[in-house]
């Protein structure tokens, strides 16, 4: 009795170990891999590109949209009560965030 107690602890002990390692190699093959050096460079390349492209000639109203959506996470815009400046925070795809006070150029008319 004894003996068949000890093993089926040892068969679920041995179930549960291959259950774990099965979801840990499915955890593994979710992750991104890691970015090569050659990866990290032509990342580089294309985003020195970018200025040019969104001024091209040939880029579109909606090819720039799409940019935008690549780009930009977010873009907040807070208003003063009652005046007429304004801060906007763009939040960038990566993490960069800027944040830019402005003045609204069109008044209400009284």
């Amino acid at each position: 009795m004894v003996a068949r107690e000890l093993e089926r602890c040892w068969e679920q002990a041995l179930t549960d170990g291959r259950q774990l390692e099965e979801e840990f190699a499915r955890f593994e093959r979710d992750q991104p891999r890691p970015l090569t050096g050659a990866d990290q460079e032509q990342i580089e390349c294309l985003a020195r590109q970018v200025p040019a492209l969104w001024q091209a000639a040939s880029t579109t109203p909606e090819d720039r949209r799409q940019i935008a959506r690549l780009l930009l996470e977010r873009v907040v815009v807070t208003v003063a009560a009652d005046s007429e400046r304004l801060t906007v925070r763009v939040e960038w795809a990566g993490g960069c965030i800027r944040e830019q006070p402005l003045e609204k150029t069109v008044r209400c008319y009284e």
